[in-house]
């Protein structure tokens, strides 16, 4: 009787280990420091049409209305690599874009009300069309730039 009784507590013992390894396993990591690209871009509005990221100049054309936000740069050929457009939302939220009738790729950076960086997607190809794109956090501005405009300007920091 005596040998069941250890046998139970050596098994719940080992049962107790099995459980608490799972649920450490299970429990995801803390959120990592924030990324470096975002942290080393300081963005600029110099006046309404133009951005400065870290000192290189953009002239933006503005989307405000829904109107203009659902067009974005749809059916434009090309967009010069000084060239943008700055969505502006009347409040922040998880925006979502596509490449609906887009004839060229872009990167899409989502910035909050204080123009920080919240998300960026890089290189985004007309043949992604329908898939719609969302930040993981809320924006009140999203910004569209040419292709590789993105990793240029934080290559340019370093």
């Amino acid at each position: 009787m005596q040998k069941l009784s250890t046998i139970l507590k050596i098994g719940a013992l080992f049962f107790i280990i099995a459980l608490a390894i799972g649920l450490y396993k299970a429990v995801p990591p803390p959120n990592p420091s924030p990324n470096p690209i975002f942290t080393n871009v300081k963005i600029e509005r110099l006046n309404q049409n133009t951005l400065s990221i870290n000192g290189q100049n953009f002239f933006i054309d503005l989307a405000v209305t829904p109107e203009e936000s659902q067009l974005g740069l749809s059916g434009r050929e090309s967009l010069p690599p000084d060239r943008g457009m700055l969505f502006v939302f009347d409040k922040p939220g998880k925006w979502g874009f596509w490449m609906k009738d887009m004839h060229f790729p872009i990167d899409i950076i989502w910035l909050d009300e204080s123009l920080k960086v919240i998300q960026v997607v890089e290189n985004l190809s007309p043949n992604s069309y329908p898939k719609t794109f969302y930040p993981k956090k809320s924006a009140l501005y999203t910004l569209e730039l040419p292709a590789g405009s993105w990793s240029n300007l934080f290559l340019s920091t370093e």
